[in-house]
C-alpha cells in the first residue's frame, strides 16, 4: 500500500508539472498573439489615417489654381519649397522617393507621390491650371523629358529648370524651358543677394 501511495503521488506530481508547462505555453502564445494583434491593428489605423490624410490633400490639390509645381524634393527642392512658403506662394511638390516622402509628410506641404515625367502625375498636380513648373530633379535627362511633357500639357506654363551641367542648357531651352539656372550663374547672383529683390528673384538665388 505504501508503494502504491508513493507511486500515485509521483504520477500526480508529473501530471501537475505537465499541466503547468502546458498552461505556461498557452499563456505565452496568447501573449504573443495579443501583442501581434495590437501591433497589426495599430499599423492598420496609422495606414488608414495616412491614406485618409492623403486623400484629403489630393482634394485640396484639385481645388487650387495659379500655383507652382515643384518636381523634386532633394536638397535644392526643399530650399525652394521653403522660399515659396515664405512668400505665401501656393505650390505642389511631386516626389517619388520613399525617403523624401517621409520628409514631406512632416512638412505640411501639399505633395503628390509619383514621377514628374509621367503625364498623368503632372495632370494630377494641376499642370493645366498651374502658373509655373520648377524642376529640380537629380538628372538632366529627367528634367528634359519632364519639360517636354509639361510644355505639351500647358503651352503658357513658365518652366524653371535647375541644371548641374552647363552643356545641357541648350537642350533644356529647346525642350521648352523658359529659364535654366546653372551653377556658374548662382555665384554671380549671390554677390548681390543683399539687395532688395522681388520673390521671383529670391527663388532664382535659391536654385
Amino acid at each position: 500500500m505504501k508503494h502504491t501511495g508513493a507511486l500515485s503521488v509521483l504520477v500526480f506530481s508529473l501530471f501537475l508539472s505537465s499541466t503547468g508547462r502546458l498552461f505556461t505555453i498557452l499563456v505565452g502564445v496568447a501573449g504573443i498573439g495579443g501583442v501581434a494583434f495590437i501591433a497589426t491593428r495599430t499599423a492598420q489605423i496609422l495606414l488608414n489615417t495616412s491614406t485618409f490624410r492623403y486623400r484629403i490633400m489630393m482634394k485640396s490639390i484639385n481645388a487650387i489654381s495659379d500655383h507652382y509645381i515643384l518636381a523634386g524634393y532633394g536638397r535644392i527642392g526643399q530650399r525652394v519649397a521653403l522660399e515659396l512658403k515664405r512668400h505665401d506662394v501656393a505650390f505642389v511638390v511631386i516626389e517619388l522617393s520613399d525617403e523624401k516622402i517621409d520628409s514631406l509628410e512632416g512638412s505640411r506641404h501639399k505633395y503628390l507621390i509619383g514621377d514628374a515625367e509621367d503625364e498623368n502625375v503632372l495632370t494630377s498636380a494641376g499642370i493645366e491650371r498651374a502658373k509655373g513648373l520648377i524642376l529640380t530633379l537629380p538628372e538632366d535627362r529627367a528634367n528634359v523629358f519632364a519639360t517636354l511633357v509639361a510644355r505639351e500639357l500647358n503651352t503658357g506654363l513658365f518652366i524653371l529648370v535647375r541644371t548641374d551641367t552647363n552643356a545641357n542648357r541648350r537642350k533644356l531651352i529647346r525642350s521648352g524651358a523658359d529659364k535654366v539656372v546653372a551653377p556658374y550663374e548662382i555665384g554671380a547672383d549671390r554677390t548681390a543677394q543683399g539687395l532688395p529683390r522681388p520673390p521671383a528673384d529670391h527663388l532664382l538665388l535659391v536654385l
